[in-house]
């Protein structure tokens, strides 16, 4: 493999590096007997009902709106606004020191909200958004931070501007779903992200369109407030967001998208959740819903639990309580980190928290 400008590039005579494959098979099964274990001692704990909350050292900045992500051993939060100042920056916790670092975007990258961030091959992916305070600007940039090289390069843009929308890693890909537009226009498409295609000269392009949400023919909500996390070989997603910023129900409905073949690709609709969650996380296999809210005629209250779902069906397994309604979340060696939102069932009226805990199982 080869360094093209800021591309990798890859070809039939210059591949990827594999390992061997009696190598890459003894490590994927030690994995999994692992992760087998541990998942284990996961269901044994939330049947007991323990597990608590630990603080952790507060980030540095509101960031209501902002895009997270957990990576190696930090945990990123990306963007995001304190009502007054889209920010332009981005902060990293060393979940080993205990040390939140500030580092600024790069040029080029403004300041924006209620974007989307995922992990994938080394890097962290930095999706959409918009200027949530001046402006308004709708983003279908992708930004690509190298953490190894502390540096930042602006990659394929989506095929439409989103904010609020699912953003997922399956079988090396990133899955966009749903999401914004200008308006309180909700969408249901579905675009998919190939990184070995993402550099100058590809065949094709590095994004295609996928299967659209059937919510518009079922006459069901669109997955605008989109949240998406892949689990057991597919996407599950729940399109949250009300119908109008003013009168409009919130919507609880889970879905999962099966994109095993592509052309051929399913949707399924999952049980309920027990309201609009505000962010999905995967643990060894385990969904859980972090924090959420229902808003019924123009009345919004929010919620401050973990939602223990079993991931085939996404029944609930268990409700346990957080101490904030976190901004933004993220997971490293199986402990789940919130940070920043609110700290009351209050909607979007504060106050507002820089504080930081992770789960302990």
């Amino acid at each position: 493999m080869r360094r093209s400008g800021d591309a990798f590039v890859h070809s039939p005579s210059n591949p990827l590096p594999t390992l061997p494959r009696r190598r890459m098979m003894g490590i994927l099964m030690k994995n999994r007997a692992v992760n087998a274990a541990l998942s284990a001692v996961l269901v044994a704990t939330l049947a007991s009902g323990q597990g608590g909350w630990t603080p952790e050292p507060s980030m540095n900045l509101v960031r209501l709106g902002g895009a997270s992500v957990g990576h190696g051993r930090w945990v990123y939060a990306l963007g995001g606004n304190d009502l007054t100042t889209d920010h332009a920056s981005f902060e990293m916790f060393d979940t080993l020191t205990g040390l939140w670092t500030l580092k600024p975007f790069p040029a080029g990258l403004t300041g924006r909200s209620f974007g989307r961030a995922v992990s994938l091959g080394g890097y962290v992916y930095f999706l959409g958004g918009h200027d949530a305070i001046v402006g308004h600007a709708v983003y279908a940039e992708v930004w690509r931070y190298d953490p190894s090289a502390d540096t930042w390069s602006q990659r394929q843009s989506m095929l439409a501007p989103l904010i609020n929308f699912g953003a997922a890693v399956l079988d090396g890909k990133i899955v966009v779903v749903g999401g914004r537009q200008p308006l309180w226009s909700h969408r249901n498409e579905t675009y998919v992200f190939d990184p070995t295609l993402d550099y100058f000269g590809a065949p094709i392009p590095a994004w295609t369109q996928g299967p659209s949400f059937p919510g518009y023919a079922l006459d069901l909500a669109p997955l605008g407030d989109c949240i998406a996390i892949a689990v057991k070989g597919g996407i599950v997603v729940q399109g949250a967001g009300a119908d109008s910023p003013v009168t409009g129900a919130s919507h609880a409905e889970t879905w999962r998208l099966d994109l095993s073949c592509h052309a051929d690709a399913t949707w399924t609709q999952l049980n309920d959740a027990p309201h609009a969650i505000r962010a999905f996380e995967n643990v060894y296999g385990h969904v859980f819903g972090l924090g959420g809210y229902e808003r019924v005629s123009g009345t919004c209250t929010l919620f401050l639990d973990l939602v223990a779902f079993e991931p085939c069906q996404m029944a609930v397994r268990r409700v346990l309580p957080m101490p904030i309604h976190p901004a933004g979340s993220g997971v490293v060696d199986g402990r789940i980190y919130i940070f920043g939102g609110e700290t009351t069932s209050q909607c979007s009226t504060g106050p507002f928290t820089t504080d930081c805990f992770s789960w302990q199982l």
